[in-house]
């Protein structure tokens, strides 16, 4: 059983950092992107110009660290702004799904399958029965409780 475990344990990690690499990269191409919006709005319309990349910027740091910290909450955020992204173009363009759709899905998929990976793994740990080492004596959980009469 320990070895199941240890097998979910891997597979969650596993899918965890696939997921999280796959983020990484896609929003390291983004934000330099961005970066370059916020430089030419910068120079063109001030202050202003730079608003809307500085604010795009500032989202994908915050969706990166709300998936990274809680898997369910960041796989229910990829997979919708994959929708919205999809849903955003009348006739989408093939580069814009592979780049945009494409990585928020797969990552959003990613972190939900991790998320429950984990789950099972620890609804099937609290439901396996605990045994005592060779050459302990096994105990119910009542005796384990009572003074030990010191």
């Amino acid at each position: 059983m320990a070895e199941a475990r240890g097998r979910q344990s891997i597979l969650a990690n596993l899918l965890r950092w696939i997921a999280r690499t796959i983020l990484l990269a896609w929003a390291m191409i983004w934000l330099y992107y961005y970066a370059g919006l916020a430089l030419a709005g910068y120079n063109s319309a001030g202050l202003y110009g730079a608003a809307l990349p500085a604010a795009l910027f500032a989202a994908i740091v915050l969706s990166l660290f709300v998936a990274w910290n809680l898997e369910l909450l960041g796989a229910l955020v990829f997979l919708a702004a994959a929708v919205l992204a999809f849903f955003q173009w009348e006739q989408p363009h093939w580069f814009s799904l592979l780049t945009i759709c494409l990585p928020l899905a797969l990552a959003g998929l990613l972190l939900l399958s991790a998320w429950l990976v984990a789950r099972l793994m620890r609804r099937a740990a609290a439901a396996m029965p605990v045994i005592a080492p060779p050459g302990e004596q096994q105990t119910d959980d009542e005796s384990r409780w009572q003074d030990p009469g010191w």
